[in-house]
Order: C-alpha cells, then structure tokens, then sequence
C-alpha cells in the first residue's frame, strides 16, 4: 500500500463571505464614511448660513438677560430672528438660545424660551400661541436610522400647539405634535405625540394626569410665601 501524502485529495479553498445583501448584517457592517444627506436642504445660500453661524447666533446666544436694558436685548434677539427669516409673534420672550436654521422657525404670540434652549430646525418648528419653552429643552427635528449601516438621516417637522409647555430638560423628537394645553414634565424625553390638555413625563413621555386649569389667583405679598409652600414630608 502507498503512503505517499501526494495522493491524498486536496482540502477545498474556503469560502468566500457572502455579500451583504445575502447575510445578516453585523456591526462590522455600520461605516459612517457613506453617510450622504446630500438630499437635504439647508433652504438659504452659505453665504446667508454663514452670517448667521458668525453674526446671529452668537449674538443669540451671549446678549444678556434680565439686566438693565434687558428689554432692549430681548427685542435685539427678536429682531435677529426676523431678520433672518422666522416668523415671531408679539410680545416674546427670547433668552439666549439656539436656533439651528432660524428661517424654519415660526412662533405665536406671548410666548417664552428659556436660557440655553435648543431648537434644531433641520425642517420646521411650529409654535403656537402663550407657549413655553423652558430652560435647556432640546427641539430636535433630525436624528438617524439606527438600522441602516450608512446611519441615514432622518428628519420630521415639530409642532407645539398653543398653550402647550415644554418643560426644562425635555427632548422632543422629530416627527412630534404637543396638542394644545399639553405639558411634558421637565426631563421627558417626547416620541410620540402628547395629548391635548393632559401632563405627560418619563421616558418615554406618557400621560401621567388631566390637566385642570384653576381661576388666577392674586400675586401673593413676599411674607406669606413660606407659608404657602408644600410641606412634602408630610406623612
């Protein structure tokens, strides 16, 4: 008998990955160096994107709140704004926020944005009338496609309606409507559409309570504050 090893059968060559459409994608799979969002459309020339990134939002941003003249700064903020194409209602009060793409941003009457909030108008952002904005809520009208390897953008207009509250520290999502007298309590985080005239918190955002509006009462004088303040301890 031959124990020669060159007659043996050589091993086959190994095969080849199969291509990604035939296999089940993995992380090794995601490659960020695809992205194209050469779709979207920032709506103005550079030139008008770039006097606002160099000359509006920083004006936005560091004009000063709350001091002598405050109400002059306030207007400045309002005039900026305009200026570059949103459309704001009277007797607004603007602190010092950002505004992604201001010509995609419409706003009522008597309505409030709190210091360092942040409206990311990738598309439009509608706000109704006596709304609040509260302190660094995040308006987020772009994310990206958690399922697709190229991390595709993803963009949906958001609309508070009039009378809603955005509390401090909430995202709200693209895509998102806050009904009228809608409140999502400060630190939510909003995918999905908030009832009309109902409190909503958590994460995500679901209706906790109705809320029911009381009479206005008269300001109260500095001495009985203490007073009236809730005693959350109470047993």
């Amino acid at each position: 008998m031959s124990t020669n090893t060159d007659d043996r059968t050589p091993a086959p060559p190994p095969l080849s990955e199969p291509p990604a459409a035939e296999r089940e994608l993995t992380w090794r799979d995601i490659d960020l160096s695809r992205y194209d969002d050469s779709w979207w459309d920032m709506g103005r020339s550079k030139l008008v994107v770039s006097l606002w990134r160099w000359i509006g939002m920083p004006l936005m941003q560091h004009l000063p709140c709350q001091t002598f003249f405050g109400q002059f700064f306030n207007d400045v903020r309002v005039w900026l704004l305009r200026a570059f194409g949103a459309k704001i209602g009277k007797n607004c009060v603007i602190r010092a926020v950002e505004v992604f793409l201001p010509w995609r941003l419409t706003m009522g009457d008597n309505c409030w944005v709190g210091y360092e909030a942040n409206l990311y108008t990738l598309v439009p952002i509608r706000i109704g009338n006596n709304v609040c904005i509260s302190q660094r809520a995040f308006l987020c009208t772009g994310g990206h496609d958690p399922y697709e390897p190229t991390f595709g953008l993803v963009i949906g207009e958001i609309t508070v309606k009039d009378g809603a509250w955005v509390g401090a520290s909430t995202f709200v999502g693209p895509g998102v409507t806050l009904h009228e007298g809608a409140v999502a309590a400060g630190g939510s985080v909003v995918v999905k559409d908030l009832p009309a005239m109902t409190i909503c918190g958590g994460n995500p955002a679901r209706p906790i309570k109705p809320r029911v509006l009381k009479p206005t009462n008269p300001p109260l004088p500095p001495h009985l504050w203490n007073a009236t303040r809730p005693n959350y301890n109470r047993q």
